[in-house]
């Protein structure tokens, strides 16, 4: 999500950034940024063509399920608040982990053309690992770094039944521009 954020050529989908400048944008220390940086490489999220001490590493993004002909992949960051408040979610525990898995996918899970995203608690549960006693911190997370706003169950979504009420989605709404650069909107 760091290299992602960063001035990129968006023809090529390259970004050359130091581990500096992944340090300033994540909020991590080198150390991690670094661990990072080699386990998104394995998972082939991008190649690397590391820079010498003065000049910038090379990140080529890289879209593994585009590049297969499967559905699913990369997805609109809000930069700004990418770049401002995600830094700001703690780096210890279970609870920033999970925060950050579950705005990706609410990310990935919301309409083109829309802020928001209707999920279950168990489709949550499932996409990010997480326990159930761990997501409402996680969510809560979100809503304190201003990143997400959780809006009561929407009645017109159901699954299922369980009584009369049924398994009502939650309502996500991300905050900030999830516009492509240069898009028109309406």
């Amino acid at each position: 999500m760091g290299v992602a954020v960063l001035d990129q050529r968006e023809e090529e989908f390259i970004v050359r950034a130091s581990l500096t400048d992944l340090e300033e944008v994540t909020g991590l220390s080198r150390p991690m940024v670094v661990r990072g940086v080699e386990a998104a490489a394995e998972f082939g999220f991008f190649t690397v063509k590391r820079g010498g001490p003065v000049s910038a590493s090379r990140f080529t993004l890289s879209c593994p399920q585009a590049e297969a002909g499967q559905a699913g992949g990369w997805a609109k960051l809000p930069r700004p608040e990418v770049i401002q408040r995600v830094p700001q979610i703690p780096h210890r525990g279970a609870g920033g982990l999970i925060a950050l898995k579950i705005y990706l996918t609410l990310i990935a899970a919301r309409p083109n053309n829309s802020l928001v995203s209707q999920l279950r608690h168990v489709t949550l549960r499932s996409k990010t690992g997480a326990q159930t006693r761990d997501l409402r911190r996680a969510i809560s997370i979100l809503g304190n770094e201003g990143l997400v706003d959780v809006n009561y169950e929407d009645p017109e979504v159901r699954w299922g039944t369980v009584g009369k009420e049924g398994r009502q989605a939650q309502r996500y709404i991300l905050r900030g521009n999830l516009h492509a650069p240069g898009a028109r909107t309406s």
